[in-house]
């Protein structure tokens, strides 16, 4: 996934990435998952619609080789050249103390550091208010 150039404004958070593969839906993620799972198991369902062959393939090429490298962990993620502009009000004061993180206030809720780890990237991402009627 590629976001890129977009501008952001007064959202409680802008950017989360999908981690649940490598918490509540791991086990639906092993390539050894039970089948008696059915779809719940993303490799049944996947090997029911033949995804290493076209037209899956040609369509979702990233799919042939997913059980090669980190199933389960967003990886790929090029998160870049974005612009926000906040107004913190109580939502996000709220919404801040339910998680753990949220950084360059709350443009994106993953420290970098864990970007990297899951062979993501973040970058040149700022604070950019086009409009003066955003109170800061």
């Amino acid at each position: 996934n590629k976001i890129h150039d977009n501008y952001f404004e007064s959202n409680d958070l802008d950017i989360h990435l999908d981690n649940r593969g490598m918490t509540w839906q791991k086990q639906f993620c092993l390539r050894d998952c039970d089948p008696s799972m059915g779809t719940k198991c993303f490799y049944t369902a996947l090997r029911e619609v033949n995804y290493t062959f076209p037209p899956y393939a040609i369509e979702f090429p990233e799919l042939v080789d997913i059980y090669s490298y980190h199933p389960g962990i967003p990886v790929g993620n090029i998160i870049e050249d974005n612009r926000y502009c906040h107004n913190a009000g109580e939502r996000f004061k709220t919404f801040v103390r339910a998680r753990d993180y949220v950084s360059q206030e709350q443009f994106f809720d993953v420290d970098s550091s864990i970007v990297s780890k899951w062979y993501s990237s973040l970058s040149n991402n700022r604070e950019y208010c086009r409009s003066s009627t955003i109170s800061r």
